[in-house]
């Protein structure tokens, strides 16, 4: 055997034992995501009937969540359907999840044009609620610097809940927001653990007739049942359209950003490109 054929040998030999340990450690990096998400379901609410992108949805998060569900006020094969009124009532997913699907340590609910970044979970607390920044609003006040306050699902909708809450309920948002304030913020990324399951059953009942905006219930709902030092808060970006339109304002920290349009193909393209990076790391 000459002497540079042991040595292309060598080589080669170097490189299938590195591509080996590379397809190794990938495959455990999954293994270790899946396995953080394998008690948890993930539900998908579609606001508007975009169901062609059902099969992209999965080809991104199958591999990492066991458990995914699908929502929606269209009839589909694939898809629960539950009227939202295009979203604005999107805590009616929630509570029909919780019934549907009683036995799960968690739940995590996001819209169809919400790019969870689960690779940024794992180290999250599945015994916590996890949510991201928020506001406050007096119950007092007619108006605020939010235009939804002044809708009728909005501050003179959610008075009516305060009302029918419980007094553990109405003691803890007074706690964390002080008397007769309201949290507000996005609503399309959140995740409950199973422990809250009957209280959030019995709360959610509070947020119908007349219906919350769910910027609005949403927060509410989740701040009624801990202390906010003891929730967990998200990195997230809520990016009107420019993040799906020229992605300036991506953060690979962040764990979801909103909104990215899956009906566009560079927002595809850009999603499976995160996904690949994340793969290759």
């Amino acid at each position: 055997m000459s002497k540079l054929f042991r040595i292309s040998l060598f080589i080669a030999l170097l490189f299938s034992l590195s591509a080996s340990a590379e397809n190794i450690s990938d495959s455990d990096q999954s293994s270790n995501i899946t396995d953080f998400f394998e008690d948890i379901l993930l539900i998908v609410n579609f606001n508007h009937p975009h169901y062609e992108n059902i099969d992209f949805l999965k080809e991104v998060y199958a591999p990492y969540f066991p458990n995914i569900v699908f929502y929606g006020e269209v009839t589909h094969p694939e898809v629960v359907q539950i009227k939202t009124e295009t979203g604005w009532y999107a805590h009616r997913v929630l509570k029909d999840a919780l019934i549907r699907y009683p036995r799960f340590r968690g739940y995590i609910c996001t819209q169809d044009d919400c790019f969870v970044q689960f690779w940024n979970f794992p180290g999250l607390d599945k015994n916590k609620i996890w949510f991201h920044p928020i506001w406050a609003a007096s119950l007092s006040s007619d108006k605020i610097s939010w235009a939804w306050w002044e809708k009728p699902c909005g501050r003179d909708a959610v008075w009516h809940a305060y009302c029918k809450l419980g007094k553990r309920n109405v003691k803890q948002l007074t706690h964390n927001f002080g008397s007769l304030n309201i949290p507000y913020s996005w609503a399309d990324f959140f995740y409950l653990p199973g422990k809250y399951r009957t209280d959030v059953l019995e709360i959610c009942d509070c947020f119908d007739n007349p219906d919350v905006f769910l910027e609005i219930s949403v927060p509410t709902i989740l701040f009624s049942l801990e202390e906010k030092s003891k929730i967990e808060m998200l990195h997230a970006y809520w990016g009107g359209a420019r993040i799906s339109a020229d992605f300036d304002g991506y953060d690979p920290s962040f764990h979801w950003i909103h909104p990215i349009k899956f009906s566009s193909q560079s927002s595809r393209e850009f999603v499976l490109n995160l996904v690949e990076n994340h793969q290759s790391q």
